[in-house]
């Protein structure tokens, strides 16, 4: 059991990781920056927290905190537009300014 670093309750890592790698089909339990429980993990992924999730560029090969490249990717789009730095992963995850540029959105 681990204690989950944002609401303290004690958790099991491999319930989570299922959980989570059921949520997120694209992302890798093992790129999270703390430990998490099923709760707080969803709500942070979803919810763009920074400092929860990093991933490699599979086109620059740059690290980068998904919470913040969301939220300048989503800071590029037109209001209400649902689109986001997740939903334009088609087949390689990519970094804000690589999926800008091959988004072309300036």
């Amino acid at each position: 059991m681990e204690q989950c670093a944002l609401c303290g309750i004690e958790f099991s890592p491999d319930d989570t990781k299922e959980v989570f790698e059921s949520a997120f089909e694209r992302l890798s339990y093992e790129n999270l920056t703390m430990p998490l429980c099923c709760d707080c993990v969803i709500d942070e992924i979803e919810g763009g927290g920074s400092g929860i999730y990093t991933a490699a560029c599979e086109m620059c090969g740059k690290d980068f905190d998904l919470g913040k490249d969301s939220m300048e990717y989503a800071s590029h789009l037109e209001d209400g537009d649902s689109y986001s730095l997740r939903s334009s992963w088609d087949d390689l995850i990519l970094c804000c300014d690589c999926a800008l540029q091959r988004d072309g959105i300036e």
